[in-house]
């Protein structure tokens, strides 16, 4: 009996085992990695302060930050949202500057970021260091104080910059210096909205598109009995996904994602089944128009990012205001080298391909921006002679406050040689 249990014992434990090989081979060979390592990293990146996790909708801008919504940044440091949802560094005396449109001083210097989440991590890091106070040291702008004041979101592209500046110009606001740092989302995103069928100049569909029809999932036309399986089989879902990631044995992970996939397919409120879907969405998003013949995603993608920063420059000029507009640098641009990621379980793979095929056409692009006297810098090879991991705070496409200060060095200079032609301003009032 005894010998009878141990070989039922042992043949169980083979078939685990046999199990459990099976199932890392898969894994290995659909994703290119081993199983036993987590996905989910035990230390939280400091730049998740600045995800886009509680916005409200916005009628021109898509979305903003919830006012009064705080969070964290680097070293320490917090922010927080002001009256029109754009949030900046909280200082020592508890305080954030500042609602919007902001009546700058005498005295005052006002320079506007703008961008997606690398733009929000630059005004904050501006903020932090106080560099651009080298502006003030001699020229037009000499004995001023420089305020930086930020007008970027994570997750914005062009032309959500182009329609932000000129939402504020129209409500008031005045602009001394207007910095515009962009290119990651306007290729990535784009080529993302375009690949799920969606608009591609629209903002995310993974944001803006996803948020409306998450409300409408909600419709009060659902029964009772509708909401509580929608509630349920969408929670179980979720859970299931964060459980294979953390699973260290590869059986695991496959078994925690088929029941994601079946809690999925469960649920009697998926967009594909209600009213939800991009087509027929309160929000709609669904793609609009074929691209002209001719071109492709990709040129497309860099011809809608070289026309918005033309329109930006033209109305920064046509206020007295300086435009200068920064291609920022990005680790997985192949064209400086391979990059080695801090997390072998990133989940980035997807920005490559966007990455390699638009930043080249976006330097040809450029030349059409060189063509109507735009200030422009092209920053993606600012990191090639260092160790990328100093300046990228993450596997996407963030600075560390070390980037940043890179960055500060190569922009002001540029800015203290156009400032030449700005006439001395008397008064912000």
């Amino acid at each position: 009996m005894a010998r009878t249990a141990r070989m039922c014992l042992f043949g169980i434990l083979a078939l685990a085992i046999s199990f459990e090989a099976l199932c890392a081979t898969y894994i290995w060979i659909k994703h290119d990695r081993f199983p036993y390592d987590s996905e989910v990293n035990g230390n939280p990146l400091p730049i998740a302060g600045l995800r886009v996790v509680e916005a409200v909708f916005h009628p021109y801008l898509g979305y903003v930050l919830r006012k009064g919504r705080e969070g964290d940044y680097i070293n320490q440091t917090r922010w927080r949202a002001n009256n029109r949802g754009f949030h900046n560094l909280i200082g020592k005396d508890g305080q954030a500057c500042c609602d919007y449109p902001y009546l700058a001083h005498d005295n005052e210097i006002i320079v506007g970021v703008f961008g997606g989440s690398v733009g929000s991590g630059f005004a904050l890091s501006a903020q932090i260091s106080n560099r651009f106070s080298e502006l003030s040291e001699t020229g037009p702008w000499a004995g001023r104080k420089i305020r930086v004041l930020n007008f970027s979101l994570p997750g914005y592209k062009q032309p959500q910059q182009l329609m932000a500046l000129a939402y504020f110009l129209n409500i008031g606001q005045k602009f001394d210096i207007i910095i515009n740092i962009d290119g990651f989302n306007e290729a990535v995103t784009t080529f993302r909205n375009w690949k799920d069928d969606a608009e591609p100049n629209y903002p995310a569909d993974s944001l803006w598109g996803a948020w409306g029809r998450h409300l409408e999932l909600s419709d009060s036309s659902l029964n009772d009995l509708t909401r509580i399986r929608t509630s349920y089989h969408t929670t179980m879902a979720a859970y299931a996904h964060r459980a294979s990631k953390l699973s260290k044995l590869a059986s695991f992970k496959l078994m925690h994602k088929a029941m994601a996939g079946w809690h999925e397919w469960r649920s009697p409120n998926q967009p594909s089944k209600v009213a939800g879907a991009k087509g027929s969405s309160y929000f709609p998003t669904a793609r609009l128009s074929s691209l002209p013949k001719d071109i492709s995603i990709w040129e497309y993608a860099a011809e809608r990012w070289a026309l918005a920063s033309i329109s930006m420059a033209d109305m920064a000029q046509r206020t007295g205001a300086v435009y200068l507009h920064l291609l920022q640098p990005n680790q997985w641009d192949k064209s400086i080298g391979e990059y080695t990621p801090k997390d072998v379980n990133h989940p980035y793979d997807g920005v490559i391909e966007p990455v390699n095929k638009v930043y080249p056409l976006f330097k040809k692009q450029s030349l059409k921006l060189e063509d109507a006297g735009v200030n422009y810098i092209d920053l993606s090879r600012i990191f090639e002679k260092s160790e990328y991991r100093e300046n990228y705070i993450d596997d996407c496409c963030h600075y560390t406050q070390a980037g940043n200060e890179r960055i500060f060095a190569e922009t002001i200079p540029v800015l203290k040689k156009y400032s030449k032609n700005v006439i001395p301003p008397q008064s912000n009032q």
